[in-house]
């Protein structure tokens, strides 16, 4: 079908006690008879006395509570648990009975987990959700901007729209590069609500560490041309970059999840535009003829067999120009397009891409949620901060509203970012509180959600109790987190959006 538009870990993340924050600052929590779930701590209580989980239980906990009455598959727990990586089934029953125990379950009475026999486990308790204990990060952590998603996904869910396919755009700088936070939210939201795909890559690695969890990328043969390389108007699609490679251009993917069908390339037509071949495990999928009307963007999908573990997209004609590719599968489910670039800001949104170009690309993609999540970079600059870049967060804004007038936009505030002082104390950049207070003024002035990713993770001076944390939990650039504080972030803006969905579903059940 061809048509025009118009690396992480499988540790468990843990906040050393005696670096939590003096307050706590969890968004929220899960309670079920005596016990209380704190996602963000890592921590399961009973009736106010720590219960000792390891990791693995901890993580199949969380998800089978955060599904409460809800089949959960064996598959979905091992995959989430365990981040993708081959385990054995034994694994899984280990993790459960350590559950089961730590729950102090009766093996006559499951009050708890219910063994649903061959294929996974639903947990059968009520669940309750608690609300931050943080006054302030509870009201900032807004969820509007969850319920456009949160409707079409409760639409998934009813029998009568059973191949519904919800979509999320996370545009951001070097985490999302890496997909470090939105690589644990994409797991976690697919595992409650159906995986769609890993969804949009680029043709090959700009910068060495872009990654996407589940995928490994390698490409030779391209000319790569980003808009924060060039910082200058042009048509770079959905991802911020475009990819001219000839005859013999190669890019390699390898899929640990096996979990595509269907093959999305997105490029720029030309008139004597080349040809490109999709190789799946080896044999010809399809071809996909870039000829076209000059400058025009298009995009044309090629199905491929289920299970397939590695992908290839050769040009075997001519010249082509492409901006990326988009992994999906057939049937209900979620995709969370990690759209990073190292070094990015907020100008890139609003001046470098194309504003046409950009809109078509959104407008393709057919996003429900779109999330703006810059600030680190410009926190260098305070007299910048302070006088343009309210401007440019309003500009950004403004172009991605008018190209998807029915999606919601979520502001997610840039994480803490450390900075030494005297006697090497660790201490806050100043223009990061700055940057924080005008996107929630402008999210709260424009209508759009906004998630106080700062506020969330602990406020002023995280930083340095996650980099004096053991195993530290930020780099030694005190801006990029470890995958462990990846994880922490990612489990407090997804909790944050599915109190969204929840809320949104009691009012709106399925029919």
């Amino acid at each position: 079908m061809q048509h025009g538009l118009g690396s992480s870990t499988s540790d468990s993340p843990t906040l050393p006690d005696d670096r939590l924050p003096a307050e706590p600052r969890s968004l929220v929590s899960y309670e079920f008879g005596p016990f209380l779930l704190d996602p963000a701590n890592r921590l399961l209580t009973s009736s106010g006395t720590e219960v000792h989980l390891p990791g693995r239980a901890f993580d199949a906990l969380l998800l089978l509570v955060q599904r409460p009455g809800a089949l959960v598959t064996k598959e979905e727990l091992m995959s989430s648990v365990w981040g993708g990586s081959f385990v054995e089934e034994s694994n899984l029953t280990v993790a459960i009975s350590t559950l089961r125990r730590a729950l102090n379950e009766d093996p006559q009475d499951r009050q708890y987990i219910q063994t649903v026999a061959r294929r996974g486990y639903r947990f059968v308790a009520d669940v309750r959700i608690k609300q931050s204990s943080n006054p302030a990060a509870q009201r900032e952590a807004s969820t509007q901007a969850a319920n456009h998603a949160a409707q079409n996904t409760t639409q998934a869910e009813d029998q009568g729209h059973s191949n519904a396919q919800v979509r999320i755009v996370h545009y951001g700088d070097s985490p999302t590069t890496a997909d470090l936070i939105t690589g644990d939210a994409r797991q976690i939201l697919q595992s409650r609500f159906g995986n769609g795909g890993p969804g949009f890559l680029l043709i090959a690695r700009p910068w060495a560490w872009y990654g996407h969890n589940g995928v490994d990328l390698s490409g030779d043969g391209w000319t790569i041309d980003t808009a924060v390389g060039s910082m200058r108007v042009a048509r770079y699609g959905l991802g911020g970059a475009i990819f001219t490679g000839s005859t013999g251009a190669v890019s390699r993917i390898k899929l640990q999840n096996a979990d595509t069908t269907v093959v999305e390339l997105q490029y720029l037509a030309q008139p004597n535009g080349g040809t490109v071949e999709v190789v799946a495990d080896g044999s010809s999928a399809g071809q996909v003829q870039t000829a076209g009307a000059d400058g025009e963007s298009s995009a044309a999908s090629v199905n491929i067999p289920p299970g397939t573990k590695e992908l290839q997209l050769r040009v075997t004609s001519g010249t082509v120009k492409l901006f990326g590719i988009a992994l999906g599968r057939e049937g209900r489910g979620l995709t969370y397009d990690s759209i990073g670039l190292n070094g990015a800001s907020t100008t890139v949104m609003s001046r470098a891409f194309d504003e046409a170009n950009f809109a078509g690309a959104l407008q393709h993609r057919r996003a429900d949620l779109v999330i703006i999540n810059y600030g680190t970079n410009e926190s260098t600059f305070l007299n910048y901060v302070n006088t343009q870049y309210e401007g440019e967060l309003r500009r950004a804004i403004a172009r991605v509203r008018a190209a998807l007038p029915q999606a919601s936009i979520l502001i997610m505030s840039p994480m803490d970012r450390g900075i030494r002082g005297g006697g090497n104390a660790i201490g806050t950049y100043p223009a990061i509180p700055v940057i924080v207070q005008i996107q929630k003024r402008v999210a709260q002035d424009i209508g759009c959600g906004f998630f106080n990713t700062y506020e969330a993770m602990g406020g002023e001076g995280t930083m340095a109790r996650w980099y004096d944390a053991h195993p530290s939990m930020v780099a030694a650039d005190l801006i990029h987190p470890s995958p462990k504080g990846a994880r922490i972030v990612a489990q407090a803006l997804t909790s944050q959006l599915l109190i969204g969905y929840e809320r949104y579903a009691q009012t709106h059940p399925l029919r």
